[in-house]
């Protein structure tokens, strides 16, 4: 790291020196943090455009760290004005604050946002492994080399592999991509349902969606759409904790081997931000429909406010999708 920060440009070192010892002196970076980590959040921060305010954002911001990952842009309907995330983060009031820095190379204008939290690219779980920007399907498939915490993918990797679908996740442009937990694949008859339908209806195309600005209970359409299929995803907050939120699959239209049904799965990992979209690691799979009426209401009784009119809609299409598997067993 410490080589890649010497060959960077003299004005962006001065300005790292700044943000790092203005972040010391607020206390949002402590002294014993890991510089090779403070210093990529820092160039993550940084924007490799031409200084702008909120007005003039666009979708995405090129960043200053290896690879220039974009920082995804969604603007939120509000009153009386619109809210401003860059990823999950807000935008703040107090933003668009414009300042200059002298240089060696002259006098620069800067802008300065704050926001509602820290943005963190993908990082690798070694100071050997370096990860650049990258897309969906680059972040599947390196994932073991990825600081994910507790969490494994390799299952829903086999899977994306055996039925050649890495497409969809190297495709450009902007996706939401839901990836299943290792521990969701249990019991062990679930991963031979995952077939390329099931995994079509794990991306939403043309969004690009963080679960800060995202409504709540929305539909969106997935890849797993056709004249003959139909599957939507929608993000459901818990009324009772800010900070667990839900993915619901809604399987409207099927066929035999992908029955119509609702799946509700916990985000346990969200807002992982990818060079084509977003990536939220899930606690099970979607559209797989192996879940009684019981264990359904056991997990979800605490959103049945949030929606009545869908969450009554789902236990009823939950209902005799069970009906009908216990008739043909």
């Amino acid at each position: 790291m410490k080589s890649r920060i010497k060959g960077k440009k003299n004005t962006k070192t001065q300005q790292i020196g700044i943000l790092v010892d203005r972040l010391l002196r607020n206390g949002i970076v402590e002294a014993a943090t890991e510089p090779s980590r403070c210093i990529c959040a820092l160039l993550y921060l940084l924007s490799a455009n031409l200084p702008k305010t909120t007005d003039e954002l666009g979708d995405t911001i090129s960043s200053e760290l290896e690879g220039n990952p974009p920082l995804w842009v969604t603007r939120k309907r509000g009153y009386p004005q619109d809210e401003i995330y860059i990823n999950n983060a807000k935008i703040l009031d107090g933003s668009n604050y414009r300042s200059k820095i002298h240089t060696s190379n002259g006098e620069k204008i800067q802008v300065l946002h704050k926001i509602s939290e820290v943005l963190e690219p993908v990082l690798s779980n070694s100071p050997d492994s370096l990860i650049s920007n990258p897309n969906a399907f680059q972040f599947l498939n390196q994932s073991d080399s990825i600081n994910l915490g507790q969490f494994r993918i390799r299952t829903f990797r086999q899977r994306v592999l055996l039925n050649n679908k890495e497409d969809i996740f190297k495709a450009e442009g902007g996706y939401t991509f839901f990836i299943p937990d290792e521990e969701g694949f249990k019991p062990s008859v679930r991963p031979t349902k995952i077939d390329h339908q099931v995994i079509d209806g794990h991306v939403i195309p043309n969004h690009v969606l963080f679960t800060a600005p995202t409504p709540n209970d929305r539909p969106y359409n997935t890849l797993a759409n056709t004249d003959n299929f139909k599957v939507t995803i929608s993000f459901v907050r818990d009324p009772d904790n800010s900070k667990k939120m839900y993915v619901k699959s809604n399987t409207l239209v099927g066929d035999a081997t992908h029955p119509t049904g609702v799946v509700l799965a916990e985000i346990v990992k969200a807002n992982i931000p990818v060079k084509n979209g977003v990536v939220h690691l899930i606690q099970r799979p979607l559209m797989v429909v192996d879940t009684t009426v019981q264990q359904f209401l056991a997990v979800s009784t605490n959103l049945l406010f949030t929606s009545p009119t869908n969450y009554l809609s789902s236990i009823l299409c939950l209902s005799i999708t069970n009906y009908k598997l216990h008739v043909h067993s």
